[in-house]
């Protein structure tokens, strides 16, 4: 159970400065801030013991053989929402399922291996939950955004094996998924190699966006912020365009293209609902070629993965990745 927790300046700087590169030792840290690097080592570990933050190793969606994303709304009847939420979130292919309000009771995010899988996985896995009334699917088909560094944070959280990649890149990853600070030396030492090994495969993996790392904090430090998400409707010949506007609004975190009932998905942490309407009704709107726009707010986060994402160009992204 997350415990209660206050920020001060000293761990917000030590957050963005792990948030800049995760790899960063407390002695680099510290030099930049003008600490001792034993204050940042205790102020991270009292972050890390609260569960309000984790500094990762993020895999591509790639590294996973996963070629298919859906975001799939579902109504439910006959059954609390949570109770088919959290079967819903036992399922492996499943990496968000959240609580909403609006036309649907449950959001969720899937990725699969390949449009093989879709009909077992719409058809058999999820026709054997009950609760389900009906389900609307919106096939991903591209992503010009996708960030967020603040997530829901478990006292453990699961590691997905990268099975595209050899053994020693899978353990490699593995470990930097639990902790992205852990010495090459010590990655060495557990995996019977090299350091020079390690720090080859490193940047590789970065070089060929395998990987990234990242400081991610828990809704304490958002000031709790809510998940919300915006649904547009758009003209075909619009969508791009469209997209790309939305996606240069800075209090947009993820914007998705796709096939479905509407043509894009935006994705915001908002603190106070006027946000959203000012997102929503203010900005979004107000684009030429938009239709309809339809919100819906995550009132419960079940279930998120914040190891696996889409890694995009660092020249298309100040940070270079998505979660």
């Amino acid at each position: 159970m997350t415990q209660s927790f206050s920020f001060d300046a000293t761990d917000l700087n030590i957050v963005e400065q792990l948030r800049k590169n995760g790899r960063a030792n407390n002695l680099e840290i510290a030099g930049s801030l003008g600490l001792s690097a034993n204050t940042v080592s205790a102020r991270i570990k009292r972050m890390e013991e609260a569960n309000q933050l984790r500094v990762v190793a993020v895999s591509d969606f790639s590294a996973h053989g996963f070629n298919l994303l859906l975001r799939i709304s579902v109504e439910v009847d006959g059954r609390a929402a949570s109770d088919v939420a959290q079967e819903l979130a036992t399922l492996p292919e499943v990496f968000a399922v959240h609580l909403v309000t609006g036309r649907y009771d449950i959001d969720m995010l899937v990725a699969l291996h390949d449009f093989e899988d879709l009909s077992h996985f719409m058809l058999d896995r999820l026709s054997e939950i009950h609760g389900i009334h009906s389900l609307t699917p919106a096939v991903v088909v591209d992503i010009c955004k996708y960030l967020f560094d603040v997530a829901p944070i478990e006292a453990e959280d699961s590691v997905m094996q990268a099975t595209m990649l050899d053994a020693l890149d899978q353990d490699l990853i593995s470990m930097l998924s639990r902790d992205a600070r852990v010495s090459n030396r010590k990655i060495a030492e557990r995996l019977d190699v090299t350091e020079g090994t390690v720090r080859g495969r490193i940047r590789r993996l970065q070089q060929d966006r395998l990987i990234a790392f990242t400081a991610v904090t828990g809704f304490e430090m958002g000031r709790r912020a809510r998940l919300v998400f915006i649904d547009v409707k758009v003209d075909v010949d619009k969508v791009r365009e469209v997209a790309r506007t939305i996606a240069d609004l800075p209090e947009v975190n993820a914007v998705l293209i796709t096939m479905g009932q509407t043509n894009i998905s935006a994705i915001c942490l908002v603190v106070e609902l006027d946000e959203l309407v000012r997102i929503a009704s203010d900005k979004i709107v107000i684009i030429p070629g938009v239709h309809r726009v339809e919100t819906s707010i995550s009132v419960k986060t079940i279930k998120y993965n914040p190891r696996i994402a889409k890694i995009m160009d660092s020249s298309n992204m100040a940070d270079g990745y998505i979660l």
